[in-house]
Parts: structure tokens; sequence; C-alpha cells
């Protein structure tokens, strides 16, 4: 199961699509949307990017409980909105966590 990070619901709206859900099932159907924002929080415009860990919020979570999930983000920042969805979606009990991010030049900081 592909979980996608939520972007800006009003981001969304906007564009008419979600860019990640997007990509997704370009490779695959079995797509996990329960990830969303309670707020239009943008990390791009936040001096503590590490306060997202209070916006991100799940429904459906049981979905994920003993799956394989992959979730996927296209790009990695500052890492916060990846590691706060895989933390959540950890307490679901799934089988396994794989990440794929599509671009990022923090990867080696995020796992030291």
């Amino acid at each position: 199961m592909i979980a996608v990070t939520p972007s800006s619901k009003h981001d969304d709206i906007k564009r008419g699509f979600n860019p990640n859900e997007m990509i997704a099932r370009s490779f695959n159907d079995n797509i996990f949307t329960g990830l969303f924002k309670i707020n239009d929080y943008k990390q791009t415009k936040q001096t503590d990017r590490s306060l997202v860990n209070k916006i991100i919020k799940i429904k459906d979570g049981e979905q994920l409980y003993n799956q394989d999930v992959l979730i996927f983000d296209d790009v990695i920042t500052s890492g916060n909105t990846i590691m706060t969805c895989a933390k959540i979606i950890e307490s679901y009990q799934p089988r396994s966590i794989t990440l794929l991010v599509m671009a990022s030049n923090q990867l080696n900081e995020l796992f030291k």
C-alpha cells in the first residue's frame, strides 16, 4: 500500500489534484490517502519546520494494520513531514514501512 504525504488542501483545490497522489497512482492503484493536514500549513514558510507534527493527522489508519506500507513524497526539504507520517503510520502496526522520495539533499542528514 502506498501512503502519500499530504499537501495543502488549499493548494490541491487550486491545482485540481494532489501531485503526490497522482505520481503514486502512475505506478500503483493501492493508495492510502488518509494522511491530511488540519490547516494550510506550508513547510517552506516556516522557521521551525518541526511543528508539522502538530498539523498532520490520519483517518482510516486501521487500513494500514499488517500492511507493507510505502510512504511516498516527491521532495524532502527538512524531512519533518515524511518522518511525522512514518511515526503516525507506525502506530497502526504495519508489517513494514519503506520511504520513497524523488528528490532531496537532506537524506544523509536524516539518517545519520
